[in-house]
């Protein structure tokens, strides 16, 4: 809709707008008409959205907007972390930790076997030598996995940047739905910014986002973490890593 002249439309449209936005209403009122006005793409930008990401839509009233891009920016996090952080080819490490034990433990029966005369001596050889190749198979993986740390950190940066990106643009046409609800229903619980809503935001992040990005980065967690970073910690062990995920 073009705003032209006395247009009672167009004024019915800027009040209701205003009532709606509360503040910024010039700004508001001129990208709903170009969002309802576009026959393409509308170019609209919102650059409060595109820094303040999620917690502009919590602070908006938008909480499908926040929970969707909370979830989106945490696979971000995860991926940076792993990048900086996380402990890359940890699991393999921590096996060539217990297999080097057995190997000692062999190559000692061997040892004793040979001064002995025992013709159990070859089968301690052979288990000691089977444990070597398969230590040295691990220590390959962590050291390709640990490879990858830039992979991940770029990755993790460009998709964050991305996601940013597009709530800028995204924003605005979401916000104009929520309007177009608003002035249907009436719904006043849901009009303008609120700080409060932001910092309900905020709780939330810090509720969800610290305790998964150690769950999915750091490769031993602490037993006194484990049953807040698992899910719930009265359920069978079976279903730890399905809650997990």
């Amino acid at each position: 809709m073009q705003e032209t002249g006395f247009s009672a439309g167009a004024s019915k449209l800027s009040s209701s707008v205003g009532d709606f936005v509360v503040d910024n209403v010039d700004y508001y009122n001129r990208e709903f008409e170009k969002i309802q006005s576009a026959t393409k793409f509308p170019r609209s930008w919102n650059t409060m959205a595109a820094v303040a990401g999620p917690f502009w839509g919590a602070a908006r009233g938008l909480w499908g907007y926040f929970w969707t891009f909370m979830v989106l920016e945490i696979l971000a996090f995860v991926q940076i972390g792993k990048g900086m952080w996380g402990e890359l080819g940890a699991k393999q490490f921590a096996r060539i930790d217990r297999i080097a034990p057995k190997i000692e433990s062999l190559m000692a029966k061997y040892d004793a076997a040979i001064a002995a005369g025992n013709a159990d001596a070859a089968g301690f050889l052979t288990r000691a030598l089977n444990l070597e190749k398969v230590a040295a198979r691990l220590a390959e993986e962590a050291v390709a996995a640990a490879s990858g740390a830039t992979a991940y950190l770029v990755f993790g940066l460009v998709f964050f940047a991305a996601l940013r990106y597009f709530q800028g643009y995204y924003a605005n046409m979401r916000y104009e739905k929520q309007y177009l609800t608003w002035r249907a229903e009436h719904d006043n619980t849901t009009v303008g910014l609120k700080w409060s809503r932001a910092l309900f935001g905020v709780l939330l992040w810090l509720a969800i986002v610290p305790l998964t990005l150690y769950r999915f980065t750091v490769g031993k967690i602490a037993p006194e973490l484990e049953p807040f970073t698992l899910g719930f910690p009265v359920a069978k062990k079976e279903y730890f890593s399905p809650i997990a995920n």
